[in-house]
């Protein structure tokens, strides 16, 4: 994950400086790449650092703030390139992706699980049994 997030920051921040298609395309390559090398990894931490019951929810969170950014991103994006040249737009992305990357040494750790352990005890206690009816 920390590969790609840092792939992400380069990418970025090299895009500053693109001026032609083989340019981008190139650029647009590595994204695509840094994308791959974390997006799945990530969202196995979001998975896993809930209990097993809140993993829904916080997956639809999830892909909801998701969603939202590749919505909205496009957006900002084409506005502020369109304001000014690539600079501006490269380096904030650029300055974005940093975050992720200091919070991923922070948080993602090798076989983190934050979920309870539940004992077939606790299953067993958790069931309700169906009332016979006569």
């Amino acid at each position: 994950a920390l590969l790609g997030l840092g792939t992400y920051i380069i990418s970025y921040f090299f895009l500053a400086f693109v001026s032609q298609v083989w340019e981008l395309m190139l650029i647009l390559g590595f994204i695509s790449f840094a994308g791959s090398m974390s997006q799945g990894i990530i969202t196995g931490f979001i998975s896993r650092s809930v209990d097993n019951r809140s993993q829904g929810k916080i997956m639809g969170i999830s892909t909801g703030i998701d969603n939202l950014a590749q919505i909205i991103g496009p957006i900002a994006g084409g506005l502020l390139l369109s304001l000014s040249g690539n600079l501006p737009y490269a380096l904030v992305l650029s300055l974005l992706s940093v975050l992720p990357f200091i919070i991923g040494f922070r948080v993602l750790k090798f076989g983190y699980d934050n979920r309870k352990i539940i004992t077939s005890e606790q299953i067993s206690a958790e069931i309700i049994k169906p009332e016979v009816l006569s």
